[in-house]
């Protein structure tokens, strides 16, 4: 059975892919929040107004974007869960057993 992420990986694999991809997006978010917040902070004094204002606006789009990529990743984890409970209950169901056909009297 196969999961769509935006690429087919098996079941079993789809835990280790979604690490990959949050440990990736955890990675590029904190990369280009430091050097927002920290490598070049927003200098709350007037004659750097503008600057502060798109160093925030900068900072928001970040923001969006890893949330965005959670918001994805989540979807996937809870489309996983699903499958994970469709597979348990279908393996947890007994086999249908052929209904027994009541016979006519004309039928003995």
């Amino acid at each position: 059975m196969k999961v769509n992420l935006s690429y087919s990986v098996e079941l079993d694999e789809v835990m280790g892919s979604v690490e990959t991809l949050y440990a990736e997006a955890k990675q590029k978010f904190e990369q280009n929040y430091n050097a927002l917040t920290v490598v070049s902070p927003p200098d709350f004094t007037l004659s750097k107004l503008e600057g502060t204002i798109r160093n925030f606006t900068a900072t928001h789009e970040v923001i969006a974007e890893f949330a965005s990529k959670l918001e994805e990743l989540q979807g996937i984890m809870v489309g996983y869960r699903q499958v994970l409970k469709q597979k348990a209950d279908a393996d947890a169901s007994p086999p249908h057993a052929a209904a027994a056909v009541p016979m006519d009297e004309d039928d003995e």
